[in-house]
C-alpha cells in the first residue's frame, strides 16, 4: 500500500504511476489537499487503510 500526499514535492503522481508499472499488485491511495506525510486520519483513509489490512490478513490466511 503507497499512501501520496496529493500536494507531495518528493512522491510525484507521475513516479506513483511507474511505481504501480514495476509492481502490478501494489495499491495506492492519494490524499487529496495533503503533502508529502498526510493525516492518516483525515476523511475515508484509516477505512481504506484497515480495508486494506484486512485483505492482506485474509491473503495470509489463505497460506
Amino acid at each position: 500500500l503507497a499512501i501520496r500526499g496529493a500536494n507531495s514535492k518528493l512522491l510525484s503522481a507521475a513516479t506513483l504511476a511507474e511505481m504501480q508499472k514495476r509492481h502490478p499488485g501494489i495499491e495506492t491511495i492519494t490524499v487529496e489537499g495533503q503533502g508529502h506525510a498526510p493525516f492518516l486520519e483525515t476523511g475515508t483513509l484509516p477505512v481504506a487503510i484497515a480495508a486494506f489490512l484486512d485483505r492482506a490478513e485474509r491473503k495470509i490466511q489463505k497460506k
